[in-house]
Parts: C-alpha cells; structure tokens; sequence
C-alpha cells in the first residue's frame, strides 16, 4: 500500500512516536521535544505496546491545538486513518482537545507542556533581546507535571501552582503558598534546562514565594504587562442523555440518522457493517462496523467532529472502536448498557 514516507517505520517496536502536520504534510517530531505542543499544530501521537503474546498493539492520538486551522484538522484526521491502515488496522484512535487530553494521553509524558505559536515557531530558539513576555503555569495533576502558557497578567496567578514568568533575559520564578515542593523543582528544572540555554546562560532569575510577600509587592506591578480578570475556565458542555447515531450507505447515498436515546448496548452496533456515533456524555465513540473502508472510516471521523460542533461539545474527546476490538478500550465498554 501507498503510506507516506514518514510512517514507513512506524509501529515496529516499543514505544513512542510523534508527528506534526506542517504546511498539510507529516513531519517527525524530534524525541527531545517530546511533551512539548504549540497550541497552533495538530499532532500525531503513536503508542506501541507488546501484549502477553509478544506482539504489538497500537493507541493513535491526533492531537489538535485550539488555534490549529480547519486544514491541518483535516490533514491529521486524514493521516491518521492512512497510519491505521498501515498498521492493519490495530490502533485504538483518539481524538485529542487541546485542556482536555485524556488521562492515557497525559500519561506519556513526565511534563506535557502547551505554549504558544505554531510551526514556524516549533524549532525556533529565542534569541531575540526583546521576547515577547510570557506566563507558564506549573501543575501536578494526579503524579504527572502539566506546564501550560497562560495570559500574561497577575489574575492568572494562582496559590496552589507554581508560575514562571519570562520577561526574555529577566525571569522569575513565583511559588503559590499552597503549592507542591516537587511543583517548585519541576519549575525550576525548566528554568535550568531550558529558558537559561535559550539565552546562552544570560539571564537573571529572581524566585518570589506567595507566603512572604505582601498585596503590593512591587513585583506584581513592575513585571506584568497585561492586567484585566482572571482567565475563565475551559467550558465542558456535555449530552444530557446517551444517543446512538447511524452513519449508512445502504440507501445509495450516505445518511446519518438516531437510532435510539437512553439505553444503548453494544448488540444495537454489532453486525451492521455500517458506522456509529455513540454520544455517551462524557466522551464521544465512532464505531466501525467490519468490512468499513477507508472513506468510511474518514466519514465517520468528520461525522463525529461534526455532530461535535453542531451540538456544542467542543471540548469533548472522540475515541475510535472498530468491531472485534471492542475490548481494547474499558472506557467504551463501561459506557454501555447490558
């Protein structure tokens, strides 16, 4: 089969790859830059695992940063299902939403951090003297480190994280009182490993600790540029009820219509040899029925980004089960009525 040369060695051991989509095509990302996204880029993410028997399993993710333009979403949806086919059809599928990765995603990664910009940006040391200021929260979420760049201003600072805040060759570092000693080190490590070779070793590092300063401190006034109210929350809009939606071509022409509301069990999916939306709430599921091709697999996948939009459920994840590999995601098979 035809593959793009970028996945003609994937999948063949252990481990884990990563691609971004740049100017519609598929670029290696390199492995020490692993963790790290622009929130400008879609991303292809592959999880290689070997089973008891010896051989290996597949999790695909394509990642999809909040400023990622229609084009590239649709490049990495695209590419995906073309690294699918590659590797016989075995992965699980994952649509990944930028403040809303799932916990399997978060897992591979010690830090997952999500900055600001896009491609042209991804391999570009900052070098500049005048660098645009910019506020990276530090956080631990169930044993694994998130960093994520959020607006400049001191209403964004928050008690229980950890803040860098780069100002170009003048950095500070600001430990909310109720954070962790290992948020603090994590952040730290950062300035260390990363900011302070960007600038060739030149730069000042100032460490504020929340507890010993007061309302006024002239740290809050001096050094952030932007003020205003504090960043609102990522709004999760969520169904109401459980539905399960037919994507078919039985008709001559390709139809997407509700099959049932409320109680939705696998034996409604099963055997069809057609495509399903199953909207269980928290999490969105395409099922593919044997026998689906290529098209098939790439309709359903737009399908479900749509019903998405067009139910307000951006935030939602989508995840990809085909028949006969019901038992490779627990997630799906707990969201099913017996």
């Amino acid at each position: 089969m035809v593959v793009d040369p970028a996945f003609v060695n994937a999948g063949k051991q252990e481990g884990l790859e990563i691609w971004r989509i740049v100017n519609l095509e598929v670029v290696e990302w390199p492995k020490e830059r692993y963790g790290e996204f622009f929130d400008g880029d879609s991303y292809i993410v592959l999880k290689s695992k070997k089973t008891k028997s010896g051989n290996l399993d597949y999790d695909l993710h394509y990642w999809i940063g909040q400023n990622s333009t229609q084009d590239e979403y649709g490049a990495v949806a695209i590419k995906s299902v073309e690294l699918d086919t590659f590797l016989g059809d075995k992965p699980v599928q994952h649509r990944e939403v930028q403040d809303n990765e799932t916990e399997m995603f978060k897992s591979y990664f010690d830090v997952l951090q999500i900055k600001e910009g896009g491609a042209d940006s991804g391999f570009k040391h900052v070098e500049e003297e005048v660098v645009k200021p910019r506020l990276l929260r530090f956080k631990i979420e169930k044993g694994k480190f998130h960093m994520k760049e959020v607006t400049c201003k001191r209403a964004n600072l928050d008690s229980g994280d950890v803040f860098i805040l780069d100002n170009g060759k003048e950095v500070h570092q600001w430990n909310g009182k109720k954070a962790s000693p290992m948020e603090r080190m994590k952040a730290n490590e950062y300035i260390q490993n990363t900011i302070k070779p960007e600038r060739g070793g030149k730069i000042t590092l100032e460490v504020h600790d929340e507890v010993d300063m007061r309302p006024g401190d002239e740290f809050y006034d001096r050094c952030f540029p932007y003020s205003g109210d504090k960043d609102p929350p990522a709004n999760h809009v969520w169904s109401k009820v459980k539905s399960l939606w037919r994507i078919s071509d039985a008709e001559g022409k390709t139809t997407f219509k509700k099959e049932k509301e409320g109680k939705v069990s696998l034996k409604d999916m099963k055997n069809s040899g057609d495509v399903f939306i199953f909207d269980a709430m928290q999490a969105i599921f395409i099922y593919l029925g044997k026998g689906c091709s290529d098209v098939e697999k790439l309709t359903g996948l737009q399908t479900g980004d749509k019903y998405i939009k067009d139910h307000g459920l951006s935030k939602i994840t989508i995840t990809v089960i085909k028949e006969g590999q019901e038992e490779k995601s627990a997630e799906f098979m707990d969201q099913l009525d017996k």
